[in-house]
């Protein structure tokens, strides 16, 4: 039977003598894509009959650590690193829609696909060999020129989610460390690209560096736009 008020919740449906059906419910509060993963491959080296090494530290750590943190002065820096960032109005990324955005956020939408040549990605990675850069900096410059043609806007910020596990302990770890940074970056009409992927690149640095304080955070002392929020680009 299924419990109730529990942040893991499990099932079994039984189909035949020897065939049966495990269901999971997990709360995000309490776990991430990478959690998913590691439940999943401890559950079946459990079910295989493995014996699992005990962790040397637990999420209850973590967050004990991660509350002292905030009272030292790394958290003062981070902060003022993102309060920096966002020191102007924070731009709402107006693109030309189909239809007028609606009050209430919706999730309903299609995707489309591209698949690049060989040669295209060969020549893509020269690039970034060229400049000095991931081939993930260079797409998320792109991804910002082609939001910027399309919405008039010089202003872009892009949210990309990173995992937030950044101690060798945390790896193993079930709990909810995921996180999004907000990339600000400025691809105006009369910029090189190359200089534009440059900035790009110093705010994808600068912003793993400093991902240990929620944009939320700084983002109460900043200041916001009340009522509806929507959703980063990601």
């Amino acid at each position: 039977m299924w419990a109730k008020r529990r942040s893991l919740r499990a099932g079994l449906i039984c189909l035949e003598e020897r065939r049966h059906v495990l269901l999971l419910d997990m709360h995000h509060i309490v776990s991430d894509g990478v959690s998913m993963d590691v439940f999943v491959d401890e559950f079946a080296r459990l079910y295989a009959g493995e014996h699992l090494a005990p962790l040397t530290i637990h999420y209850k750590d973590y967050a004990v650590w991660l509350r002292e943190k905030m009272q030292d002065e790394s958290y003062r820096v981070q902060e003022h690193y993102w309060l920096q960032a966002f020191k102007e109005e924070v731009p709402v990324l107006q693109l030309p829609t189909d239809y007028a955005r609606p009050v209430v956020r919706q999730f309903e939408g299609d995707h489309a696909g591209q698949v690049w040549s060989e040669h295209e990605t060969d020549r893509l990675k020269q690039l970034c060999a060229k400049q000095g850069v991931t081939l993930y900096m260079a797409l998320l410059a792109a991804y910002g020129v082609l939001l910027s043609r399309y919405a008039g806007q010089e202003d872009i910020v892009v949210g990309s989610p990173v995992a937030g596990r950044r101690h060798p302990d945390a790896e193993r770890m079930i709990g909810m460390f995921v996180g999004t940074l907000a990339m600000r970056s400025r691809p105006a009409g009369s910029k090189r690209f190359d200089a534009y992927l440059a900035e790009v690149k110093a705010a994808v640095l600068g912003g793993d560096g400093e991902s240990g304080l929620p944009v939320r955070g700084a983002g109460g002392e900043a200041g916001g736009t009340a009522g509806y929020e929507p959703q980063p680009a990601v």
